[in-house]
């Protein structure tokens, strides 16, 4: 049985050798309402992530969407994916912007995955993530990704999410402070705990995972 306690030192003491704050009486996440998403679908959902950090990066809406019908992966998009996907119009650079913060979620969901070693609130994207990726330029198909993509334990995953929802209650009390969080940053941290979450939590949509703190 997984000690919350050890879990919640440990997360304490990884932001603080960071430079970061702790809060003594934030609970520990309750191991009771953790329920681990099956490798599949926590698969195809690092899919359709990849596709739309490479709409962030000017990918044609056109292919993107052939890509994801030909690879069974429309019914993975949410609502909000879905229309820019069926949307015969290139999005703004406005939108773009806001869908390149998906790339944060892709790198947890590489982690996730076994696709990469490590994965810390302050660590950079390795240039080496878009090779863990099926490749949309060269039509490549899902199905050694999905081969090699192997879920982490349940418990991995739970000391991780610990590690990020302690890091999150820094950078967003920094925020509220206004106070500069380095070297953590609010928006990676959010976005990659974001990931964790929704893995550990398979009742809840994308978009209604709870990231408060």
């Amino acid at each position: 049985m997984l000690n919350t306690s050890t879990v919640k030192q440990e997360s304490e003491s990884y932001v603080l050798s960071k430079g970061g704050n702790v809060c003594d009486w934030l609970p520990s996440l309750c191991i009771e309402e953790i329920s681990l998403r099956d490798s599949a679908t926590v698969a195809a959902r690092a899919l359709v992530l990849n596709i739309i950090v490479n709409i962030s990066f000017s990918a044609p809406i056109a292919i993107a969407r052939r890509w994801l019908i030909e690879n069974d992966l429309m019914d993975s998009l949410t609502s909000e994916e879905k229309k820019i996907i069926e949307s015969e119009a290139e999005p703004s650079e406005e939108t773009k912007n806001l869908l390149r913060w998906n790339i944060e979620s892709l790198w947890a969901a590489a982690w996730v995955g076994g696709l990469v070693n490590d994965l810390f609130p302050i660590q950079g994207i390795s240039n080496s993530l878009a090779s863990c990726f099926p490749s949309l330029q060269n039509n490549e198909n899902t199905s050694a990704f999905y081969k090699e993509f192997k879920l982490r334990s349940q418990d991995d995953i739970y000391k991780k999410l610990d590690l990020f929802y302690r890091s999150h209650w820094h950078a967003r009390n920094c925020h509220l402070e206004g106070k500069d969080p380095a070297p953590f940053h609010l928006g990676v941290v959010q976005q990659r705990r974001h990931l964790l979450e929704w893995v550990l939590h398979c009742e809840t949509p994308w978009n209604d995972v709870d990231l408060s703190t």
